[in-house]
């Protein structure tokens, strides 16, 4: 589900228009009407920054992550990413693991990296 699906969606199940979400999320109308129709008057346009999620996600009143989890499209971090297919695996598995899951992925990486930088030193 695309971000301006799942907005949308929380419109419609809260009868609220665009301007009253556009104050309590700090988004401004234009902005969000851009989001919900995926694109801007001269075409497509660039996925939302972390910042305009954190922000939708705070006026929802759920997490940045459950925003995240809920949306398919891409999220620009601050600069152009494109994430291989591998990356994208890794994130999907990531947001599934418990927290006991996640610090055992780190100590992997950590000491996949440690073996990594003794091969080449």
């Amino acid at each position: 589900m695309r971000l301006g699906d799942v907005i949308q969606n929380y419109l419609n199940e809260h009868d609220m228009s665009l301007r009253a979400f556009s104050r309590l999320s700090g988004v401004t109308a234009t902005n969000l009407s851009y989001i919900i129709n995926g694109k801007t008057p001269r075409g497509n346009m660039q996925a939302p920054n972390i910042k305009t999620y954190q922000k939708i996600a705070r006026a929802m009143g759920i997490t940045t992550d459950e925003l995240v989890g809920m949306v398919d499209d891409q999220i620009a971090w601050g600069s152009k990413m494109t994430l291989s297919e591998d990356e994208k695996e890794l994130i999907i598995l990531w947001r599934g693991a418990s927290d006991v899951g996640r610090a055992k992925a780190i100590g992997n990486l950590e000491a996949t990296q440690e073996d990594t930088d003794s091969a080449v030193g």
